[in-house]
């Protein structure tokens, strides 16, 4: 009789992979064998090519489709469902789609190529070592698309980063959808990066069968690849740690004042202040949004203030044209907070590019796009949303007295499909931390990248992802900004409304902090 899920908590378990497709139209097969202890989260295998001789795709690439496709392995909490467990014997299966892009490309989310793969995993009876025993087998079929003369194209080009991945796992229908981001530094030392959006779809085999789901959680993946010396075929050797992360709720939120501040005309008086304004005191911001939604025009007015010195910033944000905003609130806290990026809070021994790039300021470039998750995998589906921000450290009155606050002018264009739900104010919700975003040096200034999760509130579970990149730039050519090495953000986010505010509005509080992986 062949053994259930208990298999996985009792003992290490043996694995078998095969690989069969193409890359760019030419035949590829891999096979790989191993073993997983879910007990630890860890597995380890080795994967020969025996077609064509040599690997003809970026082997780092391949890295989620050796590991993350046993899924099974993956370290749970025992308060937690093991879904990928509990569908054993029988199996699952696993359909994915990863599209590339290139740091230094045109910020298309599949510019350098994609790779579509469908695997059924299931424990079958195979000899191993010379005995009979119960085995994880995935069979895997593959397509790979890349641009001619991509980097993807060449087995030993890219590197893997640390963690490796941070997964936004989501119950779906009978099974989950699984939402990351890969990022794959270039060997060749130009800084560059490749950058993997990937969406995993779980089902279960057995469907007469109900398994139960997990709520929403992270699983993070740490892996290292290597060669083994005794094997005379190309190949690689991988080692995966896979397992569920739980984000420490934030309890550093505090009551921060909002000033009124109004504009003044004219030559400052004063000396511009600094960066160090940011390390001494909470600064007033002031923001205004001018742009369309779906082609008519909106505009929204914010103030408040941030401190940099906790990573807090509260405001609260009122439309004033048209009377009601024509849009998700939710959708436009990115805006509002990440807009603000000067407020967020760096440990002494990392660069704050942001404040650092004070009291000229720098911009903000950003493309935003919404895909739902019961749709159809499209990055973008939903729409889009395009904003660009200029940043700067403006004199004015800061509640009727001279002073100096934070400006942010902002241009917004978004598009959205006709009856989507981004175009309620009110339909969305949040997931926290609201978003786990990497920051990386590029050119003279930073690229960051993430995605956010908006539950929608009168569905049956279904979400909203937004998939985001972010460009930041110094405004002055006269001084070089220091910049700090690739890095993590956490962001947590409330939205609420002031019961004595009649326009209408939003009030955000949100806590924005580099971020380090606990051990």
């Amino acid at each position: 009789m062949a053994p259930g899920p208990e298999i996985f908590k009792e003992q290490s378990v043996p694995f078998k992979m095969r690989i069969r497709g193409t890359v760019n139209g030419k035949k590829v097969t891999i096979t790989g064998q191993g073993s997983g202890d879910a007990r630890t989260g860890k597995m380890r295998g080795k994967w020969v090519v025996s077609e064509p001789d040599v690997c003809p795709m970026s082997y780092a690439a391949l890295q989620p489709t050796f590991g993350y496709g046993y899924r099974v392995y993956g370290q749970y909490p025992d308060n937690v469902i093991q879904w990928f467990q509990q569908c054993m014997p029988e199996g699952y299966t696993q359909r994915r789609i990863t599209r590339f892009t290139r740091m230094s490309g045109n910020d298309q989310v599949d510019e350098e190529g994609t790779l579509t793969t469908f695997q059924t995993i299931r424990l079958e009876e195979a000899m191993t070592d010379g005995k009979k025993s119960w085995v994880c087998t995935n069979d895997t079929t593959m397509e790979a698309n890349f641009r001619e003369g991509s980097v993807l194209l060449q087995a030993g080009s890219l590197t893997l980063s640390s963690p490796s991945s941070v997964e936004k796992v989501v119950p779906f229908e009978n099974g989950l959808k699984n939402y990351v981001q890969l990022f794959y530094p270039l060997k060749d030392s130009s800084g560059d990066v490749i950058i993997a959006n990937q969406i995993t779809t779980n089902r279960p085999l057995f469907l007469s069968q109900s398994i139960p789901l997990p709520p929403p959680h992270w699983k993070r993946v740490e892996v290292v690849q290597y060669k083994h010396h005794d094997e005379p075929k190309d190949h690689i050797g991988q080692e995966e740690t896979n397992q569920f992360y739980e984000f420490e709720p934030c309890n550093e939120w505090t009551e921060v004042a909002m000033p009124r501040i109004v504009e003044t005309k004219g030559s400052s008086k004063t000396k511009a202040p600094d960066a160090n304004i940011f390390k001494q005191q909470s600064v007033p911001l002031k923001m205004r949004i001018e742009g369309t939604v779906n082609g008519k025009k909106m505009v929204i007015n914010g103030q408040g203030a941030g401190d940099a010195r906790i990573g807090e910033l509260k405001g609260k944000w009122i439309c004033s044209e048209p009377d009601t905003c024509p849009m998700s609130w939710d959708a436009l806290h990115p805006t509002f907070g990440y807009g603000f990026r000067v407020f967020g809070h760096y440990p002494d021994h990392i660069v704050q590019f942001f404040y650092e790039c004070m009291p000229e300021g720098y911009t903000q470039r950003r493309i935003t796009r919404f895909t739902r998750m019961s749709g159809n995998d499209i990055i973008g589906e939903e729409g889009t949303m395009n904003t660009m921000h200029t940043i700067k450290l403006e004199e004015g009155l800061v509640d009727g007295k001279p002073g100096w606050y934070c400006d942010n002018k902002v241009t917004l264009e978004a598009n959205f499909k006709e009856g989507s739900v981004l175009l309620k104010n009110d339909a969305l919700a949040m997931l926290q931390p609201s978003s786990i975003e990497k920051a990386i040096p590029f050119e003279h200034g930073l690229k960051n990248y993430c995605q956010f999760f908006y539950p929608i509130k009168d569905s049956d579970g279904d979400v909203i992802i937004a998939t985001q990149m972010t460009q930041n730039h110094p405004i002055s050519s006269n001084k070089s900004i220091p910049l700090p090495p690739a890095h993590w953000k956490r962001v947590e986010c409330k939205q609420f409304k002031d019961p004595l505010e009649k326009k209408d509005h939003i009030v955000q509080d949100e806590i924005n902090k580099y971020y380090e992986f606990k051990n």
